[in-house]
């Protein structure tokens, strides 16, 4: 069984089947944008595409310096190109980075490292990098570039905690995710009630409504005993 220490990378274009469920002619033409000038920077910085899903991408770099140059590269370039655009036109991606041991097979690679990558690029901004500790400590002070520590996060199905960093959106002052209405989402939303007067009366326990009922019967005995002996 071989294996290597590898520097991987995952990508991913924001709202993607949102846009491609609108407007297919849009969708289509960014992945035409990915294809014909996103992944040649990727060639340049040396990287291997392995494999890709719909608009993600999982890319092997043999340098963790061609990855973070490369991951910087690509939005650098789609800065310049959302320059004159907004909206669902624009192309926002999210990157994610780690370095890790992992097994070759059938030039394929598996093994926990690919797991931590594919992760972390959610926790991306659009238009940001998101990096493990690792990957961190291993570019720090061989490339330009200014990240933000974010500290530990849980990754899903990952048994131990990962320290992240963050380096900034290149090119997304604001940008607002659809709310996903899914039960099982690496992410927890949070929703606020915009009027509180349509909410349902609260539900009564068995007992409590009990209680309720013996304190209005006796109330109406002692009303009815009262007018009676002012009667008399």
């Amino acid at each position: 069984m071989k294996r290597k220490l590898t520097a991987i990378m995952f990508t991913d274009i924001v709202g993607y089947s949102r846009i491609m469920s609108s407007n297919e002619e849009k969708g289509l033409e960014l992945l035409s944008y990915q294809n014909n000038i996103l992944l040649k920077i990727v060639k340049e910085y040396n990287g291997t595409i392995l494999k890709r899903m719909g608009d993600a991408l999982f890319i092997d770099f043999s340098s963790s310096i061609n990855a973070i140059e490369c991951g910087i590269a690509l939005q650098n370039n789609l800065k310049e190109y959302n320059q004159d655009k907004s909206g669902d036109h624009q192309f926002l991606l999210r990157i994610g980075l780690h370095i890790g041991d992992v097994v070759i097979h059938d030039d394929d690679l598996f093994g926990e490292g690919i797991n931590v990558a594919a992760r972390l690029e959610p926790l991306a901004e659009p238009g940001g990098i998101c990096m493990s500790q690792a990957f961190y400590d291993s570019v720090k002070v061989k490339s330009d570039f200014s990240a933000i520590r974010i500290g530990e996060v849980d990754l899903k199905n990952i048994l131990e905690k990962y320290t992240v960093y963050k380096i900034p959106s290149f090119y997304v002052d604001d940008y607002n995710e659809p709310a996903k209405d899914n039960k099982d989402s690496d992410f927890h939303i949070n929703y606020e009630i915009k009027d509180i007067k349509k909410l349902p009366p609260p539900k009564r326990s068995i007992g409590e409504t009990s209680v309720n009922v013996i304190f209005g019967y006796m109330f109406f005995v002692v009303l009815v005993a009262f007018i009676t002996i002012s009667l008399i």
